[in-house]
């Protein structure tokens, strides 16, 4: 709900789960990527939550509350997960992914470990999934591989982007 937004306040259970992991990695002296994949329901534009697309200007603010409350503790950032199949983010289209999760939320987690006292992050963009039998995200050609390459191709050829993550 929106009330779990105050993370100090009120947590989630899915916020307390990722406590748990946090600190049993740091436990075992392992270093921790998070990876954002996930909208809860309140915050999609469908109405659903899981693999959704995020109502505009919801991102960012979800990436900043975690860039902040993990700051530290948090090593490195995966912006998206399988990013060229249309399985996660269901709406989104490569250039909602590109310039409001990768970009955006780039530039919003790296201001947060920037700021004093700064510490070091890594930002990479997305995995990907070679999947012939997924449907590719609107705005890619082919599907699979394919898919891949193209996806590739449209974030390489984004110098904004390139210069904001590792």
């Amino acid at each position: 709900t929106p009330a779990n937004t105050n993370y100090a306040a009120n947590p989630s259970a899915g916020l307390q789960a990722l406590e748990r992991a946090v600190d049993a990695c740091h436990a075992r002296g392992q270093k921790v990527e998070f990876v954002f994949f996930h909208c809860p329901r309140w915050a999609s534009e469908s109405g659903k939550s899981g693999g959704q697309k995020p109502k505009d200007g919801l991102f960012e603010g979800y990436a900043r509350r975690i860039a902040k409350h993990f700051k530290g503790r948090v090593h490195a950032y995966q912006l998206s997960h399988e990013a060229n199949t249309q399985g996660l983010m269901h709406g989104a289209d490569a250039d909602f992914i590109i310039n409001e999760i990768l970009l955006k939320g780039a530039q919003t987690i790296r201001e947060v470990y920037e700021t004093e006292p700064a510490v070091p992050v890594l930002l990479s963009t997305t995995g990907m999934s070679p999947c012939e039998t997924c449907g590719p995200r609107e705005g890619l050609d082919g599907r699979g591989g394919w898919a891949v390459n193209h996806f590739y191709d449209l974030m390489v050829g984004h110098r904004e982007l390139m210069q904001t993550v590792d």
